[in-house]
């Protein structure tokens, strides 16, 4: 279940609030292996509502609506090196694209993981990830502390 902590790692950067209320459904092929997921929490003041799924055409878009505008990205997860991006900006009188410089997300991940080690902060993502583990685990157990 690679997609948990792309689902988790939102919840934990955009969803700093106690949930209120949550429903999900978990789809498993014929070995019982998790093929899709969805989810739709509220928080107190925002909804978060997510699909991750194996197969079909390709998606890799991240879009957050307020009440004045929406946002999108593409390739949010896994962003080409070699290629720039456009962050879309909508709103009811207009639409804006910002372009992203190309830029090595996975070398730059791996370039912070050396240099926390070297200065050994060996607990840097530690909270993040047991946080994220924590996420992924109630989206398996359908359960969420509310």
């Amino acid at each position: 279940m690679d997609m948990g902590p792309y689902a988790a790692a939102i919840a934990r950067i955009f969803f700093n609030e106690r949930i209120s209320s949550y429903k999900n459904y978990i789809k498993k092929d014929i070995y019982n292996l998790i093929t899709s997921f969805k989810i739709l929490i509220n928080y107190k003041s925002k909804i978060y509502s997510g699909l991750f799924k194996f197969g079909g055409s390709y998606k890799n878009n991240l879009t957050i609506i307020t009440n004045k505008r929406s946002i999108s990205l593409n390739r949010v997860f896994s962003p080409p090196f070699d290629q720039n991006l456009s962050l879309s900006i909508e709103d009811a009188k207009k639409k804006k694209i910002v372009k992203i410089r190309k830029d090595n997300s996975f070398g730059n991940f791996f370039d912070e993981i050396e240099k926390n080690i070297k200065n050994k902060k060996f607990g840097f993502y530690f909270d993040r990830m047991k946080t994220d583990n924590n996420f992924r685990n109630n989206i398996l157990k359908k359960k969420f502390k509310s």
